[in-house]
């Protein structure tokens, strides 16, 4: 007689399995809580959904009761979508049916993620391969809680602004926004508004007539319109000009567009979702973007963090675009050495997602043996660490070996970065309280955009200490003078020695050099 199913935790996801011999594969599941490892094996099948009978169940209110089954058959495993009402999604594509997976090949089960762990065998870098979730990773805090509020907006109306530096996947967001959303079914239209002169922008949004202007041979509908029952991604909304702006704020007005050339409106059915890496409302205090359109934009702001404030997504990253790099350039390289993984690990990652992503295939393209090593690396991310042109990544390097070294030597270690950090949220903590959390007036106080001002909010400790200030000195001003007051202390305790103040301070000598100069204390 068969036992009855019993519920098991695993790292955080409920999970109904039988106890059977080694598995074959594992399922690598991204979900709300985490990220999970489920073993799948030879002629058994598992079913992810949100309740009982199913055996995988993550919390999220987008999946139906019984969403898709996974099973292995002699090798090979398989996905069937179940009727589920929001999807079971590939490659951006819904799947009818049910078919073969590759390893590292993401599946999207409203805000989950399950792909194949591939057996990587004697590797010099452990850990499973994770999946893919558009083109970023569900690992971190951050990353989870924005998920978390993408499950909960999507199947929303609400327009959505999307925030976060180059490259960080804000346009990933938006595709998640769009496949679970009830407009899944329908078309996704994008626009670069930075990418088209001003001449071109409204026509490419709203279409035109023939003959509209030179060069308008035919009739053309644009974005909205070929958009009609689905969602328009705006990309770098901020470089909209202003006559665009106005024509943009009409149609989220009135649900209407009107072709460039025609006197003609047109009804369109559309969401519309917004990314910017600018400071929105910072141009609208200037003058440069349009306070009403900002507000129609802004329903929910979502904020993607970036690359170097999410490091434990940056391995599982790399796995995802390794596996992404081979199939594209055929290619059979199993991932980083682990020296070559440090030092990806190390830096810091100004062009975020993207350009890991980059340099990634650079490396699987390049690399002579089985795994890529540091010298499969562009000089960006590998350059040598006693280069006088020391990359980003050394430098974040030698300020690790620079504080070791100087609580070895008995030194205090001030750590310029992180004291700065604390000032900073020191003064804001200091004006909320000062003007009854009211962060307009306290923005007002210090001297920053009340975006900039939210935005730091977001990012900081729920507690700490406040910072005595008197309003009417610009925020950075007085960071600034805190600042030079740690580097006077620094270069006091070190009797004017650059080289023992940097290590003091954990910053390299040469930014430090840099300081004096900047302030005459050289």
């Amino acid at each position: 007689m068969a036992s009855e199913p019993r519920d098991t935790i695993v790292e955080g996801l409920t999970y109904d399995g039988e106890p059977l011999a080694t598995p074959s594969v594992n399922l690598v599941v991204a979900h709300r809580d985490g990220l999970s490892t489920v073993p799948l094996h030879e002629g058994h099948g598992l079913v992810v959904g949100r309740e009982p009978p199913a055996h995988i169940r993550p919390r999220s209110r987008r999946l139906s009761r019984r969403h898709a089954r996974f099973v292995l058959e002699e090798g090979a495993v398989y996905v069937e979508d179940l009727g589920s009402t929001n999807g079971t999604w590939i490659a951006g594509r819904r799947l009818h049916g049910r078919m073969a997976l590759a390893p590292g090949v993401e599946v999207r089960l409203g805000s989950v993620s399950i792909s194949v762990g591939e057996d990587r065998g004697e590797e010099p870098v452990g850990g499973a391969a994770r999946p893919e979730v558009g083109a970023t990773v569900v690992v971190s805090p951050g990353m989870v809680r924005l998920y978390d509020t993408i499950d909960r907006v999507a199947s929303s109306q609400l327009s959505v602004l999307i925030c976060g530096e180059t490259g960080t996947g804000k346009e990933v967001v938006a595709r998640a926004i769009h496949e679970g959303s009830p407009r899944a079914g329908g078309p996704m239209r994008s626009i670069n508004c930075g990418a088209l002169p001003g001449t071109l922008i409204e026509s490419t949004l709203f279409g035109h007539e023939r003959g509209a202007f030179t060069g308008a041979d035919q009739r053309r509908s644009g974005v909205f319109e070929e958009a009609h029952g689905g969602t328009v991604l705006l990309d770098e909304v901020g470089e909209l000009s202003g006559p665009a702006q106005a024509a943009l704020l009409r149609v989220l007005e009135t649900r209407k567009v009107q072709r460039v050339g025609s006197t003609e409106e047109i009804p369109v059915d559309v969401r519309v979702l917004a990314a910017t890496h600018r400071d929105l409302q910072a141009m609208c205090d200037a003058g440069s973007f349009r306070v009403d359109l900002m507000y129609r934009l802004n329903s929910v702001t979502l904020d993607v963090p970036p690359l170097r404030h999410r490091t434990e997504e940056i391995e599982p990253l790399i796995d995802v675009f390794v596996a992404q790099a081979n199939a594209a350039n055929g290619r059979s390289v199993r991932g980083p050495t682990g020296p070559a993984l440090e030092r990806l690990r190390h830096y810091p990652w100004p062009g975020n997602v993207r350009e890991l992503r980059n340099v990634v295939e650079r490396a699987v393209v390049v690399a002579t043996g089985p795994w890529f090593g540091i010298e499969d690396l562009p000089s960006s991310v590998g350059g040598d660490e006693d280069s006088q042109d020391a990359t980003p990544a050394m430098a974040h390097r030698h300020t690790e070996i620079e504080s070791v070294e100087a609580v070895r030597r008995g030194l205090q270690v001030l750590d310029l970065k992180q004291r700065v950090q604390d000032f900073e949220e020191g003064v804001i903590r200091a004006a909320l309280a000062r003007a009854g959390q009211n962060q307009t007036r306290a923005a007002e106080l210090i001297g920053i955009p009340r975006r900039t001002l939210v935005y730091r909010i977001r990012a900081m400790e729920s507690e700490g200490p406040l910072v005595s200030f008197e309003p009417g000195v610009p925020f950075r001003t007085r960071v600034e003078a805190f600042e030079r007051r740690l580097v006077e202390e620094a270069m006091a305790r070190a009797g004017g020695d650059v080289a023992t103040a940097a290590q003091m301070l954990s910053v390299q000598k040469r930014t430090l050099q840099s300081r004096l100069r900047r302030w005459s204390m050289a």
